[in-house]
């Protein structure tokens, strides 16, 4: 079936004919429009969204060369009324011009191709062929892009049964292929919904760089997205100019000084915190610590214990507040000490191990019993 929404990407309400609907296995359903204009998923880009009759359009897909509409109730009839969110495939329009720009402007000045690209539901983004890419790099593709944008120039869209000189990619496609120019900014092939002129686009903003099989990915948003990605970062740093009580320009100084403040109160929390955990373990008197204790983190308990074991004490610590208990020996018992515990967890059908003295478990319902049972074996 043909892509008529190809041949007016603007069209967004049309009438047709259901001519088919069947229930899938998830209960959506898969329908089969007498005409289509509705894009199906394709190329990167997703798949457009809106309504069939009363019924939802989840998403549109190419099935056996026919566009499938999947909806979220069935629906028939002659001369049906058929809408597509239009503020969704605008979206769509503007993020796919704009990374047609964002290719041909990094392939054009800086030799750099695009590898793969894909639309998602608030980030699009491109592989590229590169290692690494400065900040600076990254600044100039911004101007060079946004400069086209505001330019106004005409998006051609046309079939050619040839091949056309300077597109970025060759395709091996039988039959007519699709040709989106943007006047010395890009050409290629693709059957992909685009706007009449990038002024429609707004504005393109790169959001994050990151890395994909040792190459560059560039993460972009255009139009709306843009805005409310602007909307969201302007809400963010007012707030943090009310909290630091600081302009603009000083906020990133403000952040590191905060940063700063809490690296060293958790260093001083930390001291003060061994120094406790230090003075816990030598008021420790017996030979033999059994206790359960609250308010302490499982590794405090593992520091008390090493140190307990450092003066020839071993012990038995239940973590209320995790509920693990935890074992240290003197390591000349560790054998017989995993093998008795070993039998414990069989019994009680429970988790835990460890080696060379120290033991952690994590007791079940029946833990009472099981404190029981591990106390005893300490003597």
């Amino acid at each position: 079936m043909k892509k008529l929404c190809l041949d007016n990407e603007y069209l967004n309400e049309f009438k047709t004919d259901i001519v088919k609907c069947d229930r899938n296995e998830d209960s959506t359903f898969s329908v089969i429009l007498g005409d289509s204009y509705f894009y199906p998923e394709s190329g990167g880009q997703t798949g457009d969204q809106g309504q069939i009759g009363d019924a939802n359009v989840i998403d549109v897909v190419t099935k056996n060369g026919e566009i499938v509409h999947i909806t979220d109730k069935a629906v028939k009839g002659k001369n049906v009324n058929c809408a597509i969110d239009w503020r969704k495939r605008f979206d769509h329009m503007q993020q796919h011009t704009g990374q047609h720009m964002l290719s041909g402007v990094i392939e054009d000045k800086y030799g750099i191709k695009t590898l793969s690209f894909h639309m998602g539901e608030e980030d699009s983004s491109i592989e590229t062929d590169v290692k690494n890419i400065t900040e600076d790099r990254i600044d100039e593709i911004e101007m060079l892009v946004n400069d086209a944008i505001f330019r106004n120039i005409e998006v051609k869209k046309y079939f050619t049964e040839g091949e056309v000189e300077g597109v970025r990619k060759k395709v091996n496609i039988n039959g007519p292929k699709r040709v989106v120019a943007i006047d010395g900014v890009d050409i290629s092939y693709c059957g992909g919904t685009h706007v009449n002129r990038t002024g429609e686009i707004g504005i393109f903003k790169i959001t994050g760089i990151d890395k994909v099989r040792k190459n560059i990915r560039l993460h972009f948003k255009c139009g709306y997205r843009a805005l409310n990605d602007y909307r969201k970062n302007f809400t963010v740093v007012s707030k943090l100019k009310k909290v630091l009580t600081m302009n603009e320009d000083s906020i990133i100084e403000g952040v590191e000084i905060l940063i700063e403040r809490e690296k060293e109160l958790k260093r001083q929390i930390k001291k003060y915190k061994l120094k406790e955990l230090d003075d816990f373990a030598e008021n420790v008197k017996e030979n033999i610590y059994k206790d359960e204790l609250k308010g302490y983190k499982d590794e405090e308990i593992r520091y008390i214990q090493s140190r307990l074991i450092g003066k020839g004490v071993e012990s038995i610590i239940r973590n209320s507040d995790t509920n693990r208990i935890f074992i240290a020996v003197k390591q000349d018992k560790n054998d017989k000490f995993k093998a008795l515990l070993d039998e414990i967890k069989r019994e009680f059908d429970i988790k835990g191990g460890g080696n060379k003295g120290k033991f952690q478990l994590i007791p079940n319902e029946k833990r009472e019993e099981i404190w029981a049972k591990l106390t005893n074996l300490l003597k």
